[in-house]
C-alpha cells in the first residue's frame, strides 16, 4: 500500500535527492570546522566533562565544610 502510494505521488524522487543533499552539506559543514579547530581549543574542550565534575566535586566539599 505505501509502495503504490509513493509510487503514484510526483516528485517523490525530490526528497531523496533533497535529504541526502542536506546531509552532506551538514555533515561538510561541520567536517570543515572540526578540521578547522585550533589545537589549544581542542585540548580545552576535551576537558570540559572533567572541569565540570571537579567544581561540582570541590563546591560539595566547600558546602561540607560549612
Amino acid at each position: 500500500m505505501l509502495r503504490q502510494f509513493l509510487q503514484n505521488l510526483q516528485g517523490v524522487d525530490v526528497y531523496g535527492i533533497l535529504s541526502t543533499l542536506i546531509f552532506f552539506v551538514f555533515f561538510s559543514i561541520v567536517a570543515y570546522q572540526a578540521m578547522k579547530i585550533k589545537k589549544e581549543d581542542d585540548r580545552k574542550y576535551c576537558r570540559f566533562p572533567l572541569d565540570d565534575e571537579d567544581q561540582d566535586i570541590q563546591n560539595d566539599q566547600d558546602n561540607k565544610k560549612n
